[in-house]
Order: C-alpha cells, then structure tokens, then sequence
C-alpha cells in the first residue's frame, strides 16, 4: 500500500488537491527529495544517455566533480537516474538556487577549463558529446502557495515561505 492510500495522508492529499486546483493547470509527477530551506529556483538538467554507453555519465560526473572541486565550486548538484516513466539511461541533474543570480559567473570561482586544464577540459567534452544524445534545462521557481514545507524549511527562509492570506480567507 502506498503512502497515498493509507489515512490520514488519504484524506490530507485529498483535501490538498482540490486547493492546488485553484493553482495548477497541468502535471507531470516527478519524485525526488531535495532540501529547500532558502531555495527559491531549482535548475533541472534531464540527460539523455545514447544507446551503449551506459557507463559513461559515472566518468562525466567523476571528471567534472574533480574539475568542480579544483576551481573552488561550492554549490552541491544532485544527480538522479531515472527507472520508470522516461526513455532509457536518462539522468536528472537539480541544482538549488537562492536566487536566479546564482546562474551568473562567480568571479571567485576558477572556470572549469582553468580548473581542470585545457586538455582534460577538451576530454570532458568531448566525452559528454559522445555519450549524451540530449540535454535540456528547465529553471523552475519554488511557489510558497503551492507548497507544504516542513517547520524547518519554513524557519529556514519565513519571509519566502509565509504566504499572506488572502481577504476572503
């Protein structure tokens, strides 16, 4: 039995889709857990694999994690292998934003070809157009309306996560 079935969280989701109605034109589900905290943007990167090879997008995440590293990257990305629901050897990367200023060159940062070195910078691409038959970026904005954050998410960032009530109530 599924979370979804059992009561209360039954009746709870019930009653929470009939409010997203007011909100939500269309769905398409995707399950992940991400800590939100003070995150209002998420940058979404689906990755398609090419047939046989596999074993590669380990290698990509390996070689850019270390180029990453070596240029001072702080921000954690999350890399998700798809099983159901898309076509075969898809990858999702997220990414959290605080702002969509976070999308911008940080000075403090070494780019990944300083980082890594021009040789194996041209390695790592080379690979990725080898291996990957698409790549697409979706930026999605966090909505506190349509959101149920746990207290600490909400302590994290209240002014973000405290949606004032409307007239009508």
């Amino acid at each position: 039995m599924a979370l979804g079935d059992k009561q209360p969280a039954k009746s709870e989701l019930a009653q929470l889709n009939v409010q997203d109605a007011e909100s939500i034109s269309g769905t398409r589900i995707m399950l992940a857990t991400f800590p939100l905290g003070k995150v209002h943007f998420v940058s979404m990167q689906i990755e398609r694999v090419r047939m046989g090879r596999g074993a590669e997008p380990v290698k990509l995440c390996a070689m850019s994690n270390g180029g990453r590293s070596a240029g001072g990257h702080k921000g954690r990305q999350l890399v998700y292998r798809v099983t159901s629901g898309a076509p075969f050897e898809t990858y999702v990367v997220l990414r959290a934003l605080e702002s969509l200023k976070d999308l911008d060159p940080d000075p403090s940062v070494r780019p990944l070809p300083q980082a890594m070195g021009v040789e194996r910078y041209n390695e790592l691409r080379k690979l990725f157009g080898e291996t990957m038959m698409s790549s697409e970026t979706v930026i999605f904005a966090v909505s506190p309306a349509m959101s149920y954050p746990a207290r600490e998410m909400k302590d994290a960032d209240p002014s973000f996560w405290t949606v004032p009530q409307s007239a009508d109530g």
